[in-house]
């Protein structure tokens, strides 16, 4: 698969996570505000765990994220109209891969956006369906990763004047 393949896969099951109890402007302004932070955040991630020795089994190019804005206004605009199962994250897995990055990225985006108006019932089962479909899983990093999405993320806000 294509970089662009895996990371619109990417943010459409990040969206879907959020869109399980219906999108809300919260919700939609994290996915916008996000974009920049996934792209400083996943290639310093790939830099740091390559020096570091670890096999990323891929090197994504995130910087094309800022060429998928339509794609990404695509996927917010159909996001609640897609089942986000068993079958889904099947299909999902095997578009993006095993690539470490990619998918601690994707569990980082999935509980920062679904996040973004607090957590529904719905919400926390469809990130516990993306969990298990999703390869080379690691929760430290998945956290250390949202972490620094979401300082950053308030950071690009606070400069944008978006108030949540």
């Amino acid at each position: 698969m294509s970089d662009e393949q895996k990371l619109r896969k990417m943010m459409e099951v990040a969206i879907c996570t959020a869109a399980a109890d219906g999108l809300e402007r919260g919700e939609v302004i994290s996915t916008i505000t996000s974009i920049m932070p996934v792209i400083a955040a996943g290639e310093t991630i790939e830099e740091i765990l390559t020096k570091s020795g670890v096999d990323i089994q891929e090197d994504i190019d995130f910087a094309l994220l800022l060429e998928m804005l339509d794609d990404i206004t695509e996927i917010i605009d159909s996001a609640e109209s897609i089942s986000l199962d068993e079958s889904y994250m099947q299909e999902a897995s095997d578009v993006i891969g095993s690539g470490v990055v990619i998918n601690n990225m994707t569990a980082a985006l999935c509980n920062i956006i679904a996040g973004a108006d607090g957590f529904s019932e719905q919400e926390a089962g469809a990130i516990m369906t993306v969990y298990r479909g999703l390869q080379n899983l690691d929760q430290g990093l998945t956290e250390t990763i949202a972490e620094g999405l979401v300082a950053l993320q308030v950071q690009a806000q606070e400069e944008l004047g978006i108030d949540e």
